[in-house]
Order: C-alpha cells, then sequence, then structure tokens
C-alpha cells in the first residue's frame, strides 16, 4: 500500500489526529487554521468540559476549501449546556443549529470557516465531545437507524440491523436528517 491509502484508511477510521497529533480544546475564544485534528470541548479527551463556560471558536481551512467536523462523541447536560454552531467565521454567522442532547454528526461550512459557540451553567458537567477536522468533501459515514438526528453529509443510512444484517422486529424509529447549511436541501437515494 501506498502512504496515499494509507493516509485515507486512517481518516477514514476516524483517527486523523493521531497521524497529526493536532488536537484543540479550549477554555476561551480562539480562531484555528487547519484543515487537521481533533476539536474537543474544554476537558479535553479524558475529562468533562467544566461549569460556567461560555467562549467561542472558530476553525478556517485556510485554502478556500470548506471545513467540516465529524462528531464522534458528544454528550452535554441536556436541557442545561449547548454547542452552537454557525456556518462562518463569527456568530453573526448562519446558525447551523443549537445541540444539547443529540449530536450534530458531521457539520459542514461551504465558505471555509465554521464557527462553536459553548455555554454551560454552573450545575453538573458531562464528558463534552470530540470531533475530527476536515477539509473539503467529508468521508462517507454510514448510519444505522436509531431515534435521533443529524446534519451528516454524505451518508449511507441502514436500517436498525446495518448493512449485513435484517432489521429486528417491532421497531418505530424516527431520524431527521437536516441540511448542514441553512437554505440548502437534502436528497435522499433509495439504493435497495
Amino acid at each position: 500500500m501506498n502512504k496515499l491509502v494509507y493516509i485515507a484508511l486512517f481518516v477514514l477510521l476516524g483517527l486523523t489526529s493521531e497521524v497529526f497529533g493536532q488536537t484543540y480544546s479550549p477554555n476561551s475564544n480562539n480562531t484555528y487554521t487547519t484543515c487537521s485534528g481533533t476539536f474537543y470541548d474544554s476537558g479535553g479527551a479524558n475529562n468533562n468540559y467544566g461549569n460556567n463556560q461560555n467562549y467561542t471558536v472558530t476553525f478556517c481551512s485556510g485554502n478556500g476549501q470548506p471545513i467540516y467536523l465529524n462528531f464522534t462523541n458528544f454528550n452535554l447536560q441536556n436541557g442545561s449546556d449547548f454547542l452552537l454552531i454557525y456556518a462562518g467565521n463569527s456568530i453573526a454567522s448562519p446558525q447551523i443549529g443549537t445541540y444539547s442532547a443529540n449530536s450534530p454528526g458531521t457539520v459542514i461550512s461551504a465558505n471555509g470557516c465554521i464557527t462553536f459557540r459553548f455555554i454551560s451553567n454552573n450545575t453538573n458537567t458531562d464528558p463534552g465531545w470530540s470531533a475530527i477536522i476536515g477539509c473539503g468533501t467529508p468521508p462517507t459515514a454510514n448510519i444505522n437507524m436509531s431515534n435521533g438526528s443529524s446534519t451528516t453529509c454524505n451518508t449511507n443510512i441502514y436500517d436498525n440491523g446495518g448493512p449485513n444484517n435484517n432489521y429486528t422486529n417491532n421497531q418505530n424509529i424516527t431520524y431527521t436528517i437536516s441540511p448542514s447549511t441553512p437554505g440548502s436541501f437534502v436528497q435522499v437515494n433509495f439504493t435497495a
């Protein structure tokens, strides 16, 4: 296998930060120019975020390409702590969404910058989040149906049995996909 194939495999497996070693775990306002790494809440990879936090973080590609973040973990105090996401370089940009209970999935900003504002209250903290940062077109992800929602792009969605198994009995599942850029549309093609 050549080097390009190895890098592609690491990216698809969500190991980008291990290849490039960049981690971002701010607890104050920051702006970063990057197309790789992992974005954590202020607690980093192993600790909970703090109480009474209110900060804004912006990531820009710096090369004109769209930027995306794929949330691989997401756990906030439901209804009390919030991650607000904007498609642009500030909180004045169009809002992609507000997240507390459900993971944002993969969020993308076509204009090359994406902004996050995190607000926590003064009681209880949770593990927070981790998100893989990339530029260009996000790799295709697979989702097995469960109750929830996302703004994931380039996704294969399967029943709860996944691509290789039958779905289970007595299922009543609702999964909502919203566009990652406000004003855009979602297109679904059934292949089987």
